[in-house]
């Protein structure tokens, strides 16, 4: 698969530039199909034995360096996606506790007030939940996580009533940055620890109510 990926892209390259390669062993002969065997040889590269459609002479280093760098690009692109899909798994797993207090382990119940992740429809919508779908239960795992993360931090676990002991703390830069913003406005939250613990809470809520 690789090789016909790249042998395209080459095949492609080539007739952009307008270069011949019928005399290249890793193309195939033009008929029905014309796809590319694959990338080229490194025996044509080396020769430079393209040419363009008047017959001058091409050197493929340049067809070579373009195709590796596509290639090079699209595996960047592949693996960024993974990294972003591992890390969202990750945090969908944090949630796991919450999901099963509040709805048995069911992401996707739909109902008339509550759904997914135990949200009240409006608290949903009033969160921005509407950006994924009309409520919690028909977006995806990752996507009620979002929202669910905008409510706690500014509700606080207290919004899933007796399942908050499964809402997941914050992480520890975002509490430091918390805590260290909390110090500067005069309410005390205790060390600097990273942990939003009770006094980091308190302290919050004297800030919020003064």
């Amino acid at each position: 698969m690789r090789r016909q990926i790249l042998g395209a892209i080459a095949f492609t390259l080539c007739g952009l530039l307008g270069v011949n390669l019928a005399s290249d062993p890793t193309v195939s002969e033009i008929g029905h199909e014309s796809h590319a065997k694959g990338p080229l040889s490194l025996a044509t590269i080396a020769l430079g034995s393209g040419t363009t459609l008047d017959g001058d002479p091409v050197d493929l280093r340049l067809l070579a360096v373009l195709e590796a760098d596509a290639w090079a690009t699209e595996l960047r692109v592949r693996e960024a996606h993974q990294e972003e899909l591992q890390r969202q798994a990750a945090e969908v797993a944090r949630w796991e506790g919450l999901i099963r207090c509040e709805m048995g382990g069911d992401w996707h119940i739909s109902g008339p007030v509550h759904s997914g992740l135990g949200f009240n429809n409006g608290t949903w919508l009033a969160f921005g939940g509407g950006e994924f779908a009309s409520d919690a239960g028909k977006a995806t795992p990752y996507q009620q996580v979002v929202i669910a993360t905008r409510v706690r931090d500014s509700a606080g676990a207290g919004a899933w009533n007796s399942c908050g002991i499964y809402v997941p703390p914050r992480d520890g830069l975002d509490v430091r940055a918390l805590q260290e913003s909390l110090r500067v406005r005069g309410c005390d939250p205790g060390p600097i620890d990273g942990v939003y613990g009770p006094l980091t809470r308190a302290a919050e809520k004297r800030c919020e109510s003064s």
